[in-house]
């Protein structure tokens, strides 16, 4: 894998085929090989002419695995990405978010609507609605 350093940690990226750009953001544990290794994702985008672009987070797979709490978090894994795509020179590109990284995607989607296309999120989970029930006074 490629690396770029961000904040001082060294992120872990590989990049398959050309054409439009499309992120794939893992899940928690586990790193871009281990969700979308066997999947068979990556040679089906890259057929239907994508630059397939997969990262491990850090503290993923061959990305650096920080110590201090503070250098995790949505926050700081997004920035990571925006990082990557500046580091590659891509100005938009489409996510494909699974599990943690959907989360990511979503953070991204919301926050930078103008870096991101069309994307796919998997496994977001309900924790992701925010909605409140205010019965019970939780989230």
């Amino acid at each position: 894998m490629q690396s770029f350093t961000r904040s001082g940690h060294r992120i872990a990226y590989e990049i398959h085929g050309t054409g439009r750009a499309v992120v794939m953001l893992h899940g928690i544990t586990v790193s871009f090989a281990g969700t979308f290794g066997a999947s068979g994702w990556v040679p089906r985008l890259v057929a239907a002419g994508c630059q397939v672009i997969g990262m491990d987070f850090r503290g993923h797979g061959q990305s650096d695995k920080p110590r201090e709490i503070s250098a995790y978090g949505t926050t700081n894994l997004a920035d990571d990405v925006v990082a990557l795509l500046d580091h590659l020179g891509i100005e938009r590109a489409s996510l494909f978010g699974y599990s943690l990284g959907s989360i990511v995607a979503l953070r991204l989607l919301h926050q930078l609507p103008h870096r991101t296309g069309p994307s796919v999120l998997m496994a977001t989970g309900d924790g992701c609605s925010f909605e409140t029930d205010a019965s019970a006074g939780t989230l």
